[in-house]
């Protein structure tokens, strides 16, 4: 089971011995928090054992490795479910000032490369909107909209694989000639145009 989380600022701290500080949490998400998309998963449950010596040493708190654990599950047959409409996970807004370089090299850093290795590289990446079911208030039920998702998404990764390895057998010629610049902060191997 895996679902989406709503981005909150939370700058005053929950008062738990309040009775209703759940319905106030619940509440200022729904109005002031933001919910993200599939890519950005935040709750696994899963049965004991279920990763038990198949997890790469993937680094926690970098990226990949959220979306390692998707398509393995898938990988081995086992339903996916998202309990997006049933679990509202709320998600304190942070900085990454934990990061010498911030939010970007959280995204871009060697344990981040490292994790997308260790993964398999994007054909071992699935996200939330991979789920084979979902959980809502009526219990669950089909996703219908994963097939034409994932088509979308074997494409679209078809597509950048194709485009990196063409800049990477380009790279030399391009340099020789002036074409190449170096990569935006954003995107490290991405070349801007």
């Amino acid at each position: 089971m895996v679902g989406r989380r709503w981005d909150t600022d939370v700058t005053e701290p929950i008062r738990f011995e309040q009775a209703d500080w759940k319905e106030m949490l619940r509440g200022r998400a729904r109005t002031q928090g933001q919910q993200r998309n599939g890519d950005w998963i935040d709750y696994f449950t899963f049965p004991k054992d279920f990763y038990l010596g198949k997890l790469p040493e993937l680094v926690i708190g970098r990226v990949h490795w959220d979306q390692w654990l998707v398509w393995k599950a898938l990988a081995m047959g086992a339903p996916v479910v998202d309990a997006s409409e049933a679990v509202m996970a709320v998600h304190q807004n942070h900085d990454y000032g934990y990061h010498p370089a911030g939010k970007m090299g959280v995204w871009t850093d060697a344990m981040s490369q490292r994790n997308f290795r260790l993964a398999g590289g994007r054909w071992h990446l699935r996200t939330i909107d991979d789920a084979t079911r979902l959980l809502g208030p009526h219990g669950i039920r089909v996703n219908p909209d994963r097939t034409r998702r994932a088509a979308r998404r074997f494409f679209r990764t078809a597509k950048d694989a194709v485009w990196m390895t063409a800049m990477d057998w380009t790279r030399p010629l391009r340099s020789a000639v002036g074409l190449r610049r170096e990569g935006n902060a954003e995107n490290p191997r991405k070349e801007r145009q």
